[in-house]
């Protein structure tokens, strides 16, 4: 959980680098972008933002690859102002180790400075041969310091069997637990407004022989943007089917395995209509939802007699 603060100053979205490291590490880092939000009314804001764009840094690759023992060139792209400018830059531990007898590569770590209508600059990064037979390592590449616009990248270091020597291990044949961010980027209002959460109401009584019945998908967090979810019906063994023991009744569209429903901005709370169908099969119809960020409770069962 990163929480994001308040404060009365107008400003540009900034961002925060997420980065995994000390493990396995199966994909890029993440960025997390924070939006300002208007201060409060009867407030009046500290500053405004530049009405000049700012110069935006960010790797030139998601990916670099380099064999061990040898030097892989980092490229640093920016847009925007092209005035004069720097950014900070660092690696910092993947699987791959910068410390010890046992080390993989050198730590890189400084400034790189670009001249007036400069858009590219670049740094180094070393790595260290050794005889130990191992799988390919990485180690993050971040940016830092300054208005960076893209996630973070990752250095791969690929093994090479030293000429004439004798391996002291074997790369492991067995599957690593590969750990990676869900998502490339995440956002955030400024203050830390939870996300969008999704979760049912309370069951309807039973709905008797052709009566009908009402289930609402509420949601809670942030309920000033839009947002939808998938709502799934589970239909095992001899249960009701939907479409020919019942319909679900909404103003979206509905298919034999669920639907989904959308929230305008403040909307809490959407509701479906449960009609059983008169002289047909009875039971139990389950509900649940699709991915996304769901709370308690995450299913409905609604009985049909």
């Amino acid at each position: 959980t990163v929480t994001a603060l308040t404060d009365a100053i107008l400003e540009s979205p900034e961002t925060v680098n997420l980065v995994l490291f000390g493990g396995n590490v199966g994909s890029n880092p993440s960025l997390l972008t924070i939006n300002d939000v208007v201060a409060p009314t009867g407030t009046t804001p500290t500053a405004t933002p530049t009405p000049t764009s700012p110069s935006l840094f960010q790797f030139a690759q998601p990916n670099y690859t380099v064999a061990e023992g040898g030097v892989a060139t980092i490229n640093v792209t920016r847009t925007g102002d092209t005035a004069a400018a720097s950014i900070n830059f660092t690696t910092l531990d993947g699987s791959a180790s910068s410390a010890g007898t046992a080390a993989d590569y050198t730590t890189a770590a400084g400034t790189l400075n670009f001249a007036a209508g400069q858009t590219t600059a670049s740094f180094p990064v070393t790595t260290l041969s050794d005889i130990t037979g191992e799988p390919p390592e990485t180690v993050n590449l971040v940016l830092l310091g300054g208005n960076v616009s893209g996630p973070p990248s990752i250095l791969t270091i690929n093994d090479v069997a030293p000429t004439g020597t004798t391996t002291t291990a074997t790369p492991t044949l067995t599957a690593r637990s590969l750990f990676q961010f869900a998502q490339p980027n995440y956002t955030v209002a400024e203050g830390g407004v939870a996300p969008t959460s999704f979760f049912y109401g309370s069951s309807p009584d039973p709905i008797i022989d052709g009566g009908y019945g009402v289930v609402t998908i509420n949601r809670a967090g942030n309920t000033s943007v839009s947002a939808s979810v998938d709502y799934l019906i589970a239909d095992p063994g001899r249960q009701p089917r939907n479409n020919v023991d019942y319909t679900i009744v909404s103003s979206f569209s509905v298919s034999p395995t669920g639907g989904t429903v959308n929230f305008n901005p403040g909307q809490t709370t959407v509701s479906l209509t449960i009609n059983n169908l008169p002289e047909l099969t009875g039971g139990v119809v389950n509900l649940g939802f699709g991915p996304g960020s769901i709370g308690a409770p995450a299913s409905n069962a609604i009985t049909l007699i």
